[in-house]
């Protein structure tokens, strides 16, 4: 059982660690769309290309 809870708790910290990046760039992406119209342009590029 404990080889079992080792193993899940480092992919829970990844999952915490990840959600909170894309938390943060989905507020950082949002910014920037509100304040430049170039920025909608890069951002809708770089979505396309799966970045």
């Amino acid at each position: 059982m404990r080889l079992i809870l080792d193993s899940e708790e480092p992919s829970t910290a990844l999952g915490q660690v990840r959600s909170c990046v894309q938390d943060g760039v989905r507020e950082l992406r949002h910014c920037l769309w509100l304040c430049s119209p170039q920025m909608q342009v890069i951002m809708l590029s770089v979505g396309q290309a799966g970045l």
